[in-house]
């Protein structure tokens, strides 16, 4: 229900902490004072007929226990928030409620070069006024002035009394359908799991956002949209292509509670590397200059964690990335031309390195992280290790194996997939010449094999080798 409400009566509120700002509805205050400025203004002309949207959080909870009972997911939501005092939660109009309160405690002052309307106050005098570097602030306003704001400048407010998460979630949706929200503020508001393990996560590494993405993008949320392709990613590796449908797709038909956990791991445990790489090594934000190539980074990182490697040294894996990257970026062949990294399935739409960035799609993803495969041989012990003792080979020729080999198997000519290279549960690196027999554990007695296919081979020596 509408309902005019004193702006005095807002400020109130919002100061007092009873306004709950929930990011599923809500960014958090977008607005510079030049914008609250022009609100508080249209506010004393009486020309601001755009209502602040609020759920009352008792009512709202009374609703939820007779519909669902004192057990469901709704009524707790609103408990939780009447237990710590708050009294609305904001749906929309956080910018506007935020800017009276600002403008209660003098925060910002209203513009003197422009004549403000004063709607409705009794003295003549007033009706048309300017303020001046001393009147400007609230505090400070003329006495006739501030008693009219306090006693009669009012704001529409729409009270929701009667609502569910899922009622909420729609009635955000429906305020925004005239608005341009982009894709993950629309899926911001999704009531679901995910929604709050990507806000969770982009509060956690917050430092590393704040490094790469602008303070406006970061409130867009295209920083979570970042987060939410890293998870649609890790969920397919380079199986399938990343765009608007698959991040929609995530939100709408989550995994059960084990994988999701098990995911939500994965994904935290690329971004704490990545987080700590970047943040104490590349101080100014521009060794790392676009998001494609943070996310080429992430992929690096969880082809090294899912084939359990440790990164050892994150200073010299973080400086070994940025000079593969501006390797594989500037590669050219003898002619001069830029390196092709892929082609599509008639040999045409050739990409090179940074064609392929300009995609989310699974060949382009895939095409970059083999570029960096390759560079692993350039990566010692120092740097990164396997979690696995057993092995006698140094890991950093695998890869060199495999472009040596034509990417297959040296026993069955089978093709080695790219997310298998470094895996030594599917792959091994075997001796030519068995080991028992006198063979080197050398690059040039060294072959890239699968795992199955090295365990039933035996230790005869093979034709052509002596």
């Amino acid at each position: 229900m509408h309902q005019r409400i004193l702006a005095k009566r807002i400020a109130e509120l919002q100061n007092d902490d009873k306004i709950y700002l929930d990011l599923s509805f809500q960014s958090e205050e977008r607005w510079n004072d030049k914008q609250r400025r022009k609100y508080v203004k249209s506010l004393l002309s009486n020309s601001c007929p755009t209502p602040i949207v609020l759920a009352d959080v008792q009512s709202c909870m009374k609703y939820c226990e007779d519909t669902y009972g004192v057990d469901s997911a709704d009524y707790l939501y609103f408990k939780d928030k009447d237990d710590v005092g708050f009294q609305y939660i904001s749906i929309d109009g956080n910018n506007r409620s935020r800017a009276i309160a600002r403008f209660s405690k003098n925060t910002f002052g209203l513009n003197t070069t422009e004549e403000h309307k004063i709607a409705g106050i009794e003295q003549p005098a007033y009706r048309k006024w300017k303020p001046t570097n001393s009147t400007r602030t609230y505090n400070t306003l003329p006495d006739f002035i501030k008693t009219h704001f306090d006693s009669n400048i009012h704001v529409v407010v729409y009270k929701v009394v009667e609502a569910s998460l899922t009622d909420l979630c729609e009635l955000f949706i429906n305020i925004n359908d005239g608005v341009t929200l982009n894709p993950q503020e629309k899926r911001n508001a999704i009531v679901c799991k995910l929604a709050s393990i990507v806000r969770e996560l982009s509060q956690d590494f917050d430092k590393f956002f704040s490094l790469y993405w602008t303070k406006e993008s970061i409130k867009r949320r295209n920083h979570e949209e970042f987060i939410v392709s890293l998870w649609v990613h890790i969920q397919k590796s380079t199986g399938g292509n990343i765009n608007k449908s698959e991040r929609d797709y995530a939100y709408e038909f989550e995994s059960n509670e084990t994988v999701q956990n098990k995911e939500r791991q994965q994904v935290r445990d690329v971004l704490k590397i990545v987080s700590e790489c970047c943040v104490n090594q590349d101080l100014e934000g521009k060794l790392l200059p676009n998001e494609a190539t943070r996310f080429d980074f992430c992929m690096v990182v969880h082809y090294l964690l899912t084939n359990n490697y440790k990164i050892i040294n994150k200073r010299k894996f973080f400086e070994w990335f940025v000079s593969s990257y501006t390797k594989i970026k500037n590669a050219v062949d003898e002619n001069g031309n830029n390196i092709i990294l892929w082609k599509d399935r008639r040999n045409l739409n050739a990409r090179d390195y940074s064609g392929t960035q300009r995609s989310y799609d699974g060949g382009h993803r895939a095409a970059r992280l083999s570029a960096f495969v390759i560079e692993f041989s350039q990566l010692d012990e120092e740097v990164i290790i396997q979690k696995d003792s057993k092995r006698q080979f140094e890991t950093n020729i695998r890869p060199l194996l495999w472009l040596k080999q034509d990417k297959k198997c040296a026993i069955s000519d089978k093709e080695i997939a790219l997310e298998n290279v470094m895996n030594g549960n599917v792959t091994h690196v075997d001796h030519i010449i068995p080991h028992a027999k006198g063979g080197l554990t050398t690059i040039e007695n060294a072959q890239l094999v699968f795992a199955d296919e090295n365990l039933n081979k035996s230790d005869d020596i093979p034709i052509g080798t002596i």
